[in-house]
């Protein structure tokens, strides 16, 4: 039978700040790296960017949704469309729902614009951004903000995540402070076999491990609800 309490533990244990969405103006990285540093980036964000991806997304091994992130390039403007639907239920009760749009427009290898809407087991959160002479100007219900214009999303597939130790929150535009640490290279489930992957831990204030495969492409996210205990992965199938 399922309780109040049981409810409230798989809520509080898949809070927003861990679906992954848990993310002063200054001058943007663009504008002072050298052209080749640059092209090296426009160049990874074209590999990453080949194909869309697709993920199933488990809680405990028991299916729960779904994570899409489509790719639409047309010229230097990259349309990056990301979809995520989590519903977790007890005794044929939904416990929890979990809802998120994200578009991603990036110019010549730089994020120009986003914006973002969630649902969070019925709580709404709203965020707009776009790059402007002072930084990447975010806006959502907690007011507006200015933030460094090279600051990347919680969207996870750019390789360059890796290497920072800030990122913006796509849900409610807070800056999380990270630390990456990259690991050895595994076989792991995906693609309806068995890929290679390099394993990566991010801790800070998101924790999870996420893997690349050989063309630096995300294959798999995989974190702790901090609640309740219970493990969430996300596996990448076959199409992405």
């Amino acid at each position: 039978m399922t309780t109040q309490d049981d409810d409230a533990g798989v809520r509080a244990g898949l809070s927003r700040r861990s679906l992954l969405q848990g993310g002063a103006a200054t001058l943007g990285l663009g504008a002072i790296l050298p052209d080749g540093v640059s092209r090296r980036a426009h160049a990874a964000v074209d590999a990453a960017s080949a194909r869309d991806l697709l993920f199933d997304v488990s809680r405990d091994d028991a299916p729960i949704g779904r994570h899409e992130i489509r790719f639409d390039r047309a010229g230097g403007r990259l349309e990056v469309d990301i979809r995520i639907e989590l519903e977790i239920g007890l005794l044929f009760v939904t416990a929890f729902r979990y809802s998120h749009r994200n578009r991603e427009t990036w110019q010549d290898g730089r994020l120009a614009a986003i914006t973002t809407r969630t649902d969070d087991d019925g709580t709404d959160h709203r965020l707009q951004g776009r790059q402007t002479a002072d930084g990447l100007v975010i806006e959502t219900g907690g007011g507006r903000e200015v933030v460094p214009a090279a600051l990347l999303p919680t969207s996870w597939w750019h390789p360059d995540t890796m290497g920072r130790s800030q990122l913006l929150n796509t849900q409610d535009g807070r800056i999380m402070s990270v630390r990456m640490t990259a690991g050895v290279e595994e076989r792991i489930r995906g693609d309806g076999g068995t890929i290679a992957a390099r394993r990566h831990v991010c801790r800070g204030d998101v924790d999870l491990e996420l893997w690349r495969d050989r063309a630096d492409r995300l294959a798999r996210i995989r974190f702790t609800a901090p609640r309740d205990g219970s493990v969430i992965d996300y596996r990448r199938r076959p199409g992405g």
